[in-house]
């Protein structure tokens, strides 16, 4: 029986069980997406509660904060326990606390249950990339992180319109959706397995001690540019309708065709990515582009005020951006071995989505330093993202020269 376990365990893995495991991303996609537009009925049905514009707000938001605050645990729990343990776990918990709103009536057991969807979004979103991870190695695996991203942007469009649909119904309905879950769940019973076993405690002992020291520094370094990547990433998702407002477009409706228009050029340019790693280009290179390409993004939705140059803008950002979360993840995950790998995963979903409030905070700051103008706040983001990549194109070329360095004195 043992020797069948160990068949098993060594499969090899297919573009199934990477696109399974990379289709898992439209989970954590719709934790918001699917229910934004039934916020103002939801607000409206808890009206007689004390600060029931914020509490709904918070409850949609605090799974983004429990991936940000928990996924570092989470990620040295499945290094210990095993990935598929803890995703089908995690598959388990989450259709039982997404789908909880339909028929809780208490506006704080509702944010209760997006507490449990935001633990469970933190063990799901951890160990499927860490599996995906274990599963593939370099080109094919950057394929399916590639994938990862253009899924969970032209998902989002169609999360935002089914949850617009249902919303239109019920404020509700769009929690039903949560239900899905049970389908992939089934999916990585039949389908998935778990990467690497080890049969005792001594024995994932001895294999940290021969993967040597964890890259701390290393990871520490990646997870900042990270942070930084975030911030960049995000600004425009929190601020379109106030840059558009800013040359004139006040209408929600066009800062949404904005977005719409632009998200389209993520898939893109993570596509891009992909086919430039197939002609040996650094990820290192390939993240300084995309802060460059994030920048002049920015600088231009600043600088343009029509309507089709501010799309422009976006588009660049956008397609900058498929190159950003592609090449962080494809770094973070070349960078440790199986034993330190669900560190590392957890380690960058922590800096990402701590980047969504930092966003947000650092923007309303700038701002008011910069005389309260949007335009020159974008201006100052984009300039700092372009900054960020010089500086990381100059110590990638210290690093290089060092190690060339190292390898003529040998």
């Amino acid at each position: 029986m043992s020797n069948i376990s160990e068949q098993a365990a060594y499969r090899q893995p297919e573009n199934l069980q990477g696109i399974l495991l990379v289709s898992l991303g439209l989970l954590s996609t719709m934790a918001v997406v699917l229910l934004a537009p039934a916020v103002p009925a939801m607000m409206e049905a808890f009206a007689g509660v004390h600060g029931a514009q914020q509490l709904v707000v918070f409850s949609l938001t605090c799974p983004a904060l429990c991936v940000a605050l928990l996924s570092p645990f989470a990620g040295m729990i499945i290094d210990r326990i095993g990935r598929r343990k803890l995703l089908i776990g995690s598959l388990i918990a989450y259709p039982v606390f997404g789908t909880a709103p339909l028929y809780l009536s208490n506006l704080t057991d509702i944010i209760i249950s997006r507490l449990g969807v935001g633990v469970a979004e933190t063990v799901l979103m951890s160990a499927s990339i860490t599996m995906l991870g274990d599963f593939f190695t370099d080109l094919e695996r950057e394929k399916f992180l590639a994938m990862n991203t253009g899924i969970a942007s032209l998902s989002a469009t169609a999360f935002f319109a089914i949850g617009g649909a249902l919303a239109s119904h019920n404020w509700r309905m769009p929690y039903a959706v949560y239900a899905l879950a049970v389908v992939f769940l089934l999916a990585v019973l039949a389908f998935t397995w778990e990467p690497e076993r080890h049969h005792s405690r001594r024995e994932l002992d001895e294999a940290v001690m021969a993967a040597g020291p964890f890259p701390f520094f290393r990871l520490l370094a990646i997870c900042v540019v990270t942070i930084a990547g975030g911030i960049v990433f995000m600004l425009p998702q929190i601020e379109i309708g106030v840059i558009s407002a800013a040359h004139g477009f006040k209408s929600p409706a066009t800062a949404g065709m904005i977005g719409a228009i632009g998200s389209v050029a993520m898939p893109v340019g993570a596509f891009t990515f992909n086919q430039l790693r197939k002609r040996n280009v650094k990820v290192q290179s390939l993240v300084v582009l995309a802060f460059v390409l994030g920048g002049a993004g920015l600088i231009t939705m600043a600088a343009m005020s029509t309507l089709p140059l501010l799309t422009l803008g976006m588009i660049i950002h956008e397609f900058g951006c498929g190159f950003m979360l592609t090449g962080l993840m494809t770094w973070v995950l070349g960078l440790l071995t199986y034993e330190y790998r669900g560190k590392g995963t957890g380690a960058y979903f922590s800096s990402f989505f701590i980047a969504q409030p930092i966003s947000g905070f650092l923007f309303g700051v700038v701002q008011r330093a910069l005389g309260g103008s949007p335009l020159t706040a974008f201006y100052a983001f984009g300039g700092s993202a372009i900054l960020v990549a010089v500086l990381l194109a100059i110590i990638q070329g210290m690093v290089s020269a060092d190690r060339s360095k190292a390898v003529n004195t040998i």
